[in-house]
């Protein structure tokens, strides 16, 4: 849709609804852009779950990632905004 018209607001206001419903676990999001980086999306999502990432390279916050997102019994909702 067009900007301006509040898409992002509304997501805010669903991810609060799903917090408070305990519908996931945990609840990430990131902004992608039109010129994509990887890098900021990874860094996002692992800023925005808590995460602390001990490497460097995409692929090592990749397979971080990975292992937190495959935690046995954990219900991860990723949001990806301005898509």
């Amino acid at each position: 849709g067009m900007g301006g018209v509040g898409k992002t607001t509304m997501v805010k206001q669903v991810i609060k609804i799903i917090e408070n419903a305990n519908l996931f676990d945990e609840i990430g999001m990131a902004v992608v852009s039109q010129n994509l980086n990887y890098d900021q999306i990874q860094i996002q999502i692992t800023e925005s779950l808590g995460m602390k990432c001990k490497k460097q390279s995409r692929q090592g916050r990749a397979m971080e990632l990975h292992k937190r997102l495959s935690e046995a019994n954990k219900r991860v909702l990723i949001v990806l905004d301005d898509v």
